[in-house]
């Protein structure tokens, strides 16, 4: 597959700015009403995920309002982290669930950081008493630091968005396009039947449904997400043939958008995508 024209491919077809997509305080978020999410922080994680938004300006302004989010639920350390590495000015970059987050989906915060800084927010996030190890009796307070390098990607792909979980405070996102590049460039360095793989082809597909293929979900509550578990996993394998195909031959991406823009009885529909989406 040729990197190169996979990424033209997806500067096409991703238009959205999810730095538009502005988290708002309108009402109090509970964990109840929100999936569970949690953090975590260690120099020599081997997570994955992604980061977001893209430069384009040409959203309507009237759009931003259907755009907005309601702040994610988390601890309260959490914007103490964010926070401590932001006033060392460390330049975190949202990576993984938090990008999932942007497009419906709420789990566990990842933040990368550029390679030459990375020890530095680890002894702030220890000053803050993150602990660095017995990650299993610190509960909520877990914090995945990982290097550009790792996801592949640099800052210049990058753009600021405010936090999704505390609006006073902004850190940096991936720009779509190279998000979806760096979880493909990192499901093709895993070996077959690594169990790993399961973990990138979900954040994959949740990011090509939500973003390219403008579907659902948007912050759907818990109940219903058990609910549809059973129903979701039925269609796993079918999930996974739409990978492959994108990941083989990146026009399938194009093909994709433009079916799930054409009439709501598309075939595509047959995969998920069967709200009005954004």
């Amino acid at each position: 597959m040729d990197l190169h024209e996979m990424e033209k491919v997806l500067n096409e077809v991703c238009s959205h700015d999810l730095s538009l997509v502005k988290p708002v305080a309108s009402s109090p978020v509970s964990s109840s009403s929100l999936p569970n999410s949690t953090i975590t922080a260690s120099p020599d994680s081997s997570t994955s995920g992604g980061l977001e938004s893209t430069e384009s300006t040409d959203t309507p302004a009237s759009q931003l309002e259907d755009l907005a989010r309601p702040l994610q639920f988390h601890y309260p350390e959490m914007p103490i982290a964010l926070k401590a590495l932001l006033g060392g000015k460390i330049q975190a970059v949202e990576y993984g669930s938090q990008v999932q987050y942007r497009c419906g989906y709420a789990e566990v915060l990842v933040w990368a950081v550029p390679d030459d800084q990375l020890s530095l927010p680890s002894q702030i996030l220890i000053d803050k008493e993150f602990p660095l190890k017995d990650l299993e009796s610190s509960h909520w307070r877990h914090v995945h630091l990982l290097p550009l390098s790792f996801v592949g990607l640099t800052l210049e792909e990058t753009i600021e968005v405010p936090s999704t979980f505390a609006d006073d405070l902004s850190l940096l996102s991936p720009k779509p396009p190279r998000y979806l590049l760096s979880l493909i460039r990192n499901l093709l360095k895993l070996p077959l039947g690594d169990p790993s793989r399961f973990r990138v082809e979900k954040e994959i597909l949740t990011f090509i449904s939500a973003y390219v293929l403008h579907g659902p979900p948007s912050h759907t509550p818990r109940w219903v997400v058990a609910q549809q578990s059973e129903e979701s996993y039925q269609e796993q394998d079918r999930y996974l043939e739409i990978i492959e195909l994108a990941v083989r031959n990146c026009q399938y991406i194009r093909i994709l958008t433009d079916v799930a823009d054409s009439e709501p009885s598309s075939p595509i529909r047959e995969y998920g995508s069967d709200a009005s989406g954004w």
